[in-house]
């Protein structure tokens, strides 16, 4: 959830470490491809295939939900380690996951992987709400939050716990049942037409591309220019 939800995945590629939870994702074992042991755990994009992610999402989903449900259910009372800090821990494949799939779709996309952006993209929405209107796990939340003045908590971890407390309610957590049946509904056609859009956007910009075979047709443009815009085509 930490990477998933949290905002941590702004960290960067070169912060996922390598996840023994990936083992276990059907068909790919000890070689997943999403576990990497090069340099800065760089994510092995030759061994990655369009294929691998839709079973990779629905693995690092039921993962992350099996780990939240651990927390929700905790019998002990909730305290930042065994409430907040392990949020933060849950979802690391997911979030390695996601983070691999928004790089390419957003850099070196192709049909396949448009077509499975339009379809988990809702799947992430409803798995996300799943979470964040756990009203166990809010429960423990909203217990720590109301108590944070006596807690103890150094400066960096009073703010993780007021941030992930306003993450919640700003989710809709202290709506009531129905309406946040409503606002499951609304957060999957967003996210459905979320993705839409980015397919229609980058079908304009290719329909906005221009072609240049002639060098003529450049003219008043410098060598310079000229070698920069190939280079960008």
């Amino acid at each position: 959830m930490g990477k998933t939800l949290w905002g941590a995945a702004a960290m960067g590629l070169a912060m996922m470490g390598t996840l023994t939870a990936a083992n276990a994702v059907p068909g790919n074992g000890a070689d997943s491809p999403f576990v990497s042991k090069l340099p800065f755990n760089v994510p092995r994009f030759d061994k990655i295939k369009d294929s691998d992610y839709a079973p990779a999402f629905e693995f690092g989903m039921a993962q992350e939900l099996a780990e939240i449900e651990v927390i929700a259910n905790n019998p002990q009372p909730p305290t930042f380690e065994n409430t907040i800090a392990a949020m933060e821990r849950s979802g690391e494949f997911l979030g390695i996951v996601n983070q691999i799939f928004g790089g390419m779709t957003s850099a070196n996309t192709n049909d396949a992987l448009q077509a499975l952006d339009g379809d988990i993209q809702p799947k992430l929405q409803e798995h996300a709400d799943a979470v964040l209107l756990n009203p166990k796990l809010f429960a423990r939340v909203q217990t720590l939050y109301d108590s944070r003045a006596s807690l103890g908590l150094d400066s960096k971890a009073d703010f993780l716990l007021e941030q992930t407390y306003k993450r919640f309610v700003r989710a809709g957590a202290k709506l009531k049942p129905e309406d946040q049946a409503k606002l499951r509904e609304l957060n999957k056609e967003v996210a459905k037409l979320g993705a839409e859009f980015r397919d229609k956007l980058l079908a304009a910009s290719k329909e906005g591309g221009v072609l240049v075979d002639d060098k003529a047709d450049l003219k008043g443009l410098s060598d310079a220019d000229i070698a920069a815009a190939a280079t960008a085509a």
